[in-house]
């Protein structure tokens, strides 16, 4: 029998949200990429534990004595549970089974909002841009990629030119 279920969340560096320490509640609610350290404690000692995800994949976990741990990086929505065997090779018959939810990680928006639309340059060869990015876990920077063309149509062979564009953090 499971005692005590311990489970640090540590999500993906990128979302700088803090590490989350959940106790005898299997259920996940993680960004995609999360980690997820598993301790379990145990009434008997046990001598073989597994993660069993979505009724197929098996991963092994660490023992010691009374001590099940384990790690495992969350990249997809499913369901799972602890297969315990003790040392008198009884398995958990009825285990409890967990779910794991993903929390939506939107794509950055950018809203051009000057110039309006395809634009002559003047003679100096310089626009102003304003723009707008959004994003619901910050970035860290915004590279505006740009050609210009002589004339109306696509030349699919010319490349792109990089600025690397100022972000105001403060909004």
């Amino acid at each position: 029998q499971i005692t005590s279920l311990v489970l640090e969340i540590i999500p993906p560096e990128y979302s700088k949200l803090p590490i989350i320490i959940q106790n005898d509640n299997g259920n996940l609610l993680v960004l995609k990429g999360s980690k997820v350290n598993f301790n379990l404690k145990t009434s008997k000692e046990i001598i073989n534990a597994a993660i069993i995800i979505n009724d197929s994949l098996k991963e092994k976990l660490t023992i010691d004595k009374k001590n099940i741990t384990g790690t495992y990086e969350i990249f997809n929505e499913m369901n799972y549970f602890f297969e315990i065997i003790d040392s008198a090779k009884n398995k958990n018959e009825n285990p409890i089974y967990y779910s794991v939810k993903i929390i939506p990680d939107e794509f950055p928006e950018i809203e051009i909002t000057k110039p309006e639309q395809n634009s002559l340059l003047p003679q100096n060869n310089l626009i102003n841009i304003n723009y707008t990015i959004k994003d619901d876990f910050g970035f860290s920077n915004c590279i505006l990629n740009y050609k210009i063309s002589e004339t109306n149509e696509e030349n699919s062979e010319q490349k792109f030119n990089q600025i690397i564009l100022a972000i105001d953090k403060s909004e």
